[in-house]
């Protein structure tokens, strides 16, 4: 897709010269330069005013090289821009690091950095011209339009919940939140510097952040209920998915508050490409009847490899179904009792097909154990 420039830095010594030979001239002050042309205008005044020697040569040379120097000062001082015209990018010409259709949504097991959260939408898209004043020869100047900001609202998939809490976001390599954030609420980035600004760099990032952590009766967005964003109006009820079991997080106006659909999109800078967001988050399976709170985390950052064993045979989603009461849980919780002695926990971020048994079969090697069905109880 095609990608806009970024922002144009027009100062009095960011001019761009088209003849290498010229170049040097911007590192001389505009004051100095003028006095210069002033100097050689006079000369050649001179040269063509007075009475030349009866055998004098016309010096013809001299004169070319003199009329080449003005024309060079005359050019610094009233340079041109390389810019051409500006006009702002279409929602079609952004480019973000992952936004993938039919992609798996991850399972989150223990503390992972997300670092290719899936785009699942991105819109609401505004513009705002940057804008530089050009000097001219005598403190004149004028408006130049240098590049655009871009206002946009973004929905990244995080994983399956239910019970995903966020830790950390950063953006490029960059740190821009911390926290503890593990219910329906927001959070605020507010980095307007973040990529140099938009008189040096790329602009930065002012965003409030809607967090959802995927439970299965989790409330709609209300920024994303809109018919212009998310909002199903031919269905019978005309609302928007509410992505129930799904942790997601919505980027958009920055306003400390909650989301209304009256808002806007996020400012992500002056540069249509996205530099990738990535997000620390952390899901530990449920503790099984007869556990203990927090037997299921082994040295506070990984999950206990049993109730990952757990999970998987008792999910009806992406597990095997099995019913719990066809779990021996007394051997069960004497498994777990050693994987917290021996501290054998595992972080994951699941993010590939895999069949359900190759799952089970990958965290028994780990484990050194073997999960098996008895005959006598089916």
């Amino acid at each position: 897709m095609p990608q806009k420039q970024d922002s144009i830095k027009i100062t009095d010594s960011s001019f761009e010269y088209e003849d290498d030979i010229f170049a040097p001239l911007k590192y001389i002050s505009w004051k100095t330069r003028l006095i210069v042309l002033l100097v050689l205008l006079g000369g050649i005044y001179h040269h063509f005013t007075r009475t030349p020697e009866p055998d004098e040569p016309r010096q013809a040379i001299f004169v070319t090289l003199l009329v080449l120097t003005i024309g060079a000062l005359l050019k610094s001082l009233f340079p041109v821009p390389q810019i051409e015209g500006q006009r702002p990018a279409g929602l079609g010409d952004f480019q973000f690091p992952t936004a993938t259709e039919g992609r798996p949504v991850p399972l989150i097991f223990g503390r992972v950095l997300q670092k290719g959260p899936n785009v699942i939408w991105y819109g609401d898209l505004s513009q705002e011209a940057i804008t530089t004043k050009q000097k001219g020869l005598f403190g004149s100047s004028k408006s130049v339009v240098t590049g655009f900001t871009y206002n946009l609202g973004v929905q990244f998939a995080i994983g399956r919940g239910p019970g995903c809490k966020l830790k950390r976001v950063f953006i490029g390599e960059e740190e821009v939140f911390s926290g503890d954030v593990s219910t329906e609420t927001f959070f605020d980035i507010d980095k307007p510097e973040l990529f140099g600004g938009n008189s040096l760099g790329s602009g930065g990032i002012q965003a409030t952040c809607d967090f959802y952590p995927g439970g299965a009766s989790q409330t709609v967005s209300p920024y994303l209920d809109d018919p212009d964003r998310q909002r199903i109006t031919t269905a019978g009820t005309q609302t928007a998915p509410a992505y129930n079991g799904t942790c997601y997080i919505v980027a958009r106006q920055f306003t400390s508050a909650a989301p209304l659909s009256t808002n806007t999109g996020a400012y992500l800078g002056n540069s249509t490409s996205i530099k990738p967001w990535s997000f620390e988050v952390e899901r530990f399976p449920a503790i099984f009847a007869g556990q203990s709170a927090g037997d299921n985390v082994i040295n506070s950052t990984d999950c206990n490899p049993v109730n990952v064993i757990y999970e998987l045979l008792t999910n009806t989603e992406w597990g095997f179904g099995f019913p719990s009461t066809d779990i021996d849980l007394t051997a069960f919780k004497a498994a777990e009792d050693v994987m917290i002695t021996e501290s054998n926990g595992f972080s994951m971020l699941l993010d590939r097909e895999i069949a359900t048994k190759q799952f089970l079969d990958e965290i028994g090697r780990q484990i050194d154990g073997l999960v098996f069905c008895q005959a006598q109880h089916g």
